[in-house]
């Protein structure tokens, strides 16, 4: 997996340079079909979710 890959309009993956088998044939959003098999059926529907920063524990 990489950031060049993704659909969304990202600048990081979590999941950067993992190898994957396999892909998501059904994505819901909202109880809604959102994607089918690599195609995207529901564009600009998500929002943003803000986030706090993390906490350092040492």
């Amino acid at each position: 997996m990489s950031v060049e890959n993704q659909v969304a309009h990202v600048d990081y993956c979590p999941f950067e340079g993992i190898s994957v088998e396999g892909k998501a044939e059904l994505v819901f959003l909202g109880g809604r079909l959102a994607a089918e098999n690599g195609e995207v059926l529901l564009e600009k529907t998500g929002s943003y979710v803000a986030r706090n920063k993390p906490m350092v524990i040492s």
